[in-house]
């Protein structure tokens, strides 16, 4: 998945520099099927980004709340 991700930048890159029509249908097609596999790892990322950050938050409030408790007994 991640060669795809890098793929597709790579190739967006090279059609840039093509200049004959035969050339631009195949690294069209390259830039479809590799920015398929981009778009869904970077869906993927945003998951587990969110993801992360819910637990990262969770964590800190469970922090809180034992320092809040072992506060209230001192």
């Amino acid at each position: 998945m991640c060669a795809g991700n890098e793929l597709f930048f790579v190739a967006l890159y090279v059609r840039n520099f093509l200049t004959t029509v035969d050339d631009l249908w195949w690294f069209t097609l390259l830039l479809i099927v590799s920015g398929t596999i981009c778009f869904a790892k970077q869906f993927i990322n945003v998951v587990q980004i969110v993801n992360a950050s819910r637990v990262l938050a969770s964590i800190d409030l469970e922090d809180r709340e034992r320092k809040a408790l072992t506060a209230k007994k001192e």
